[in-house]
């Protein structure tokens, strides 16, 4: 589960489309897709492909930003426990992809450091505090069982562009399945004063979805990007109340 608030330039937009005008070239698309408006809300098939045409556009935005940079906070479940939450300083580069990473809740002062085709595309890490001064900077995959002890996806995946293309296949494939979820966006949600749509996803058995039973996502309304995430698993192959986030994955 992701939150991030994101800091994009408006200057590094290039794109001129709105959410409303933005045509999505995956399978939302061809025909015309509506969104919900004035604290409405739609259900269905609707409501999924219109979720879709929003991250297609935050998408476009977010090739046409050379950087950002970001707060993103985690906490993720490892192994069946879930893990104290992580705050970190964020830095993007698209063009090479570049990721700079800094901790200031959990691991304080751990640093991460990677360049696409730099340090054969290793990921530099230096633990906080003590431990780090002793080690100092240390060269690891990206997928290295020490980084996956903390977190579900390689330091590579990080980033709003591969969380929007994640979502964004799962929506996909939702669509081609056509049945075993239901889905809803509504409009008039907000995140960090940010307006948002909140798309809701349920999903009916594990055989469906073997990893979700539920997912929240609040999509900015202004850039169509991600701005938290939040996904429940399962309990002993069935949905737990989420009142308190006790299967928060």
């Amino acid at each position: 589960a992701t939150d991030i608030v994101v800091a994009l330039g408006t200057e590094a937009i290039e794109s001129e489309k709105t959410a409303g005008e933005a045509k999505s070239t995956t399978a939302a698309s061809p025909e015309e897709v509506k969104l919900p408006e004035n604290g409405e809300s739609l259900e269905g098939m609707s409501a999924l492909k219109a979720s879709l045409k929003l991250l297609a556009a935050g998408q476009e935005n977010l090739k046409n930003a050379t950087d950002y940079t970001a707060e993103f906070r985690r906490q993720e479940r490892i192994d069946g426990a879930l893990l104290d939450p992580q705050t970190i300083n964020l830095k993007i580069r698209h063009e090479p992809f570049s990721i700079y990473m800094k901790w200031t809740e959990g691991d304080k002062g751990r640093q991460l450091i990677y360049v696409t085709g730099q340090h054969d595309d290793h990921v530099l890490v230096q633990l906080g505090g003590i431990p780090g001064r002793i080690a100092g900077t240390v060269a690891v995959k990206p997928d290295d069982p020490r980084i996956m002890a903390e977190s579900r996806y390689p330091a590579t995946c990080a980033g709003l562009l591969e969380l929007t293309r994640k979502i964004m296949e799962r929506h996909d494939y939702d669509l081609k399945q056509n049945s075993g979820f239901h889905c809803q966006i509504k409009d008039g949600d907000s995140f960090d004063e940010r307006p948002c749509y909140l798309t809701t996803l349920v999903y009916d058995s594990p055989q469906v979805n073997k990893d979700y039973h539920k997912s929240l996502i609040q999509i900015d309304k202004e850039l169509c990007v991600p701005l938290c995430v939040r996904n429940y698993t399962w309990v002993e192959g069935k949905p737990a109340e989420t009142d308190g986030e006790p299967n928060l994955i």
